[in-house]
């Protein structure tokens, strides 16, 4: 059971997300239906560390392995649901991660085993990332700092 609750006119989620580097470009997600780029993650489920989610996300959206490296960061994002249009308070852990198989670095697309259809993940240079909208905003410093960063981000 994911852990998501709605309490009056807000959505509480525990999100994860993972930064999987290769060269000088990340993996991000890029959903059909949506305007923007994130990056590859998803919720995380009752009796489950945010380390076991990413990982499990991981695996089973785009079919391959990962290691965990080290955390870095969590953010507290509050925004408006691009669905519901109602409010959204949101807990998110990232954690660096790496393929175990080298394979997955050579694809150009992976596409979202979840979501054939609607979503693909991709390599992106972290420079062409800034130019782009990608969500939540304040993830590029996430992704640039050597340090680990605790963001609240009111977007």
């Amino acid at each position: 059971m994911d852990i998501t609750y709605k309490i009056d006119d807000t959505l509480l989620n525990y999100r994860v997300a993972a930064i999987i580097r290769f060269n000088n470009k990340i993996l991000i997600e890029e959903k059909r239906d949506a305007k923007h780029l994130t990056l590859p993650g998803g919720r995380v489920k009752l009796n489950e560390t945010s380390i076991e989610a990413l990982t499990r996300e991981i695996k089973e959206e785009t079919g391959y392995d990962t290691k965990y490296i080290k955390s870095k960061g969590v953010v507290e994002n509050f925004y408006v649901s691009r669905y519901t249009k109602g409010k959204c308070q949101e807990i998110l852990f990232i954690h660096e991660l790496e393929f175990r198989d080298k394979e997955a670095y050579l694809k150009d697309i992976i596409v979202n085993q979840e979501e054939k259809k609607k979503a693909v993940f991709r390599w992106i240079d972290i420079d062409e990332l800034k130019n782009k909208d990608f969500k939540p905003n304040c993830l590029m410093k996430v992704i640039e700092g050597e340090d680990f960063e605790y963001i609240i981000d009111r977007d």
